[in-house]
């Protein structure tokens, strides 16, 4: 990348350091802010407490890989051609052959001409860091903006050896849990702190199911296991191994809060709190509530399913946005936001500009975190899954989706069927209104084809 020149900087004293904590497959329903009454998440419900959280937040992807190109570039993935968590073609759950339409390939990439969240804010004046997962490429994120890294990927949460690729200068060797171990690192990026302005970005990789050192497929500390294992399940939730592992993020998020105070940086500090998509239900549990089949890892009940599918329950995501003095504490906001809004977000509290470079996506919400009203004009946001991922004949096929306002569509790119919700009376996306709501189903089928020309979104073509 060139040298970025970054238009309305603000004084440096004037600018807030800035966290990212992005969480990985964290389910809408699995804090307990958010209504779970089995998981125990006491520093991440103090943490949204102190400023505004949002109900109606989306992630760009039903997926890890594509969410977190939409976030650090402030782009539609499907520009990218970005689905999926692999290069190429995979098919999950069945043989490509079996499969009526031939899936595009994934490109998994953030490209070269397209900068990012640490570029734009690197040339604001701020120092970066990044420490956790990665997963958007095989650049390091010190070619794209980042000062201090560790990569990792999925795979080790008793032993982060398992998920370590590689790392900057004199960062801890990894060891144990991989939580702890990015709290560790958080903490001395903290420590090395100069006049700069910080921007910190923890994408986590927990609660995702990976694992131990050769074990389970669910592992969290041994005393959070039993601690769950102890306690009487909810009616949506009752996993304890699941639930050890949101507290263990839990705890990452107290031992943060410690390293801003230990620093005096906590006051000066804007923190995000996200998750990169919809929790993942691990096949069902046997339970059903009130027609919703609930998961045997966790629940994103009241809404429909979970990660890898375009209903509610894979897009729609926990957040909140935390900046002492400039954002009210203990605020709920309904708007409909994106995690493509933080990049224009930040750029305008860094620096009071507009990003430089290629249009973005989003819209900041700094009017939104200063408390005003949200525009009159109805929010359109846009998804994309062109190929397959189907166990047992369940899960998601080819399909893209779009919100507008209160409505819904979801059409599907196999034989061009549509469904339409009304997501204000219906959150749980039961009842398809499309055949009773013509004006609205063609109203978002057209939107939906213009974006897909617009993005030039890959499709998939039949099997001959």
């Amino acid at each position: 990348m060139g040298v970025l020149i970054f238009v309305g900087v603000a004084q440096a004293q004037d600018k807030p350091n800035i966290v990212l904590l992005y969480a990985d497959d964290l389910g809408y329903a699995d804090l307990s802010i958010y209504g779970n009454e089995y998981h125990q998440t006491p520093n991440i419900d103090s943490l949204m407490k102190a400023g505004m959280r949002f109900t109606q937040a989306y992630s760009p992807a039903a997926l890890c890989a594509p969410s977190r190109v939409g976030l650090l570039s402030g782009r539609y993935p499907a520009r990218f051609g970005v689905y999926e968590v692999v290069v190429g073609v995979k098919a999950r759950g069945k043989p490509l052959d079996e499969l009526p339409m031939v899936q595009p390939d994934n490109e998994l990439r953030l490209p070269a001409d397209n900068n990012t969240l640490g570029e734009l804010l690197k040339a604001a004046g701020y120092r970066c860091g990044m420490f956790g997962k990665w997963h958007v490429g095989r650049e390091k994120p010190s070619q794209r903006g980042f000062d201090d890294f560790v990569m990792l990927r999925n795979g080790g949460h008793l032993d982060v050896k398992m998920s370590y690729l590689r790392q900057s200068g004199d960062y801890p060797e990894p060891s144990g849990y991989s939580s702890d171990y990015i709290s560790l690192c958080a903490d001395q990026f903290l420590d090395k702190n100069d006049d700069r302005p910080f921007f910190l970005y923890l994408p986590h990789t927990l609660v995702h199911t990976a694992m131990g050192p050769g074990t389970k497929p669910l592992e969290p500390k041994e005393e959070l296991k039993n601690k769950y294992k102890a306690l009487k399940p909810s009616k949506l939730h009752g996993n304890p191994l699941y639930a050890g592992m949101v507290e263990a993020l839990d705890q990452s998020v107290g031992a943060l809060n410690t390293s801003l105070k230990k620093g005096g940086l906590l006051k000066n500090t804007l923190i995000i709190f996200t998750s990169d998509n919809g929790g993942l239900l691990g096949g069902p549990s046997g339970k059903v509530e009130n027609g919703l089949a609930l998961g045997r890892y966790t629940s994103n009940y009241p809404l429909k399913l979970g990660k890898s599918t375009l209903w509610e329950g894979g897009i729609r995501i926990p957040l909140s946005v935390t900046w002492p003095g400039h954002i009210e504490a203990g605020s709920l906001n309904d708007a409909v936001v994106s995690q493509l809004d933080f990049l224009p977000t930040l750029m305008e509290v860094a620096g009071g500009g507009k990003a430089p470079g290629k249009p973005m996506d989003g819209q900041s919400l700094w009017p939104l975190l200063r408390g005003k009203t949200p525009s009159e004009q109805e929010r359109k946001l846009f998804w994309h899954y062109p190929g397959y991922r189907i166990y047992k004949d369940v899960g998601q096929r080819p399909a893209s989706a779009v919100r507008w306002g209160d409505w819904k569509l979801v059409e599907s790119l196999e034989d061009g069927s549509v469904q339409l919700f009304d997501l204000k009376n219906d959150i749980s996306e039961q009842q398809d209104v499309a055949q009773k709501h013509p004006e609205h189903t063609g109203r978002l089928r057209k939107a939906l084809a213009k974006w897909r020309s617009d993005t030039n979104a890959p499709l998939p073509t039949p099997r001959k």
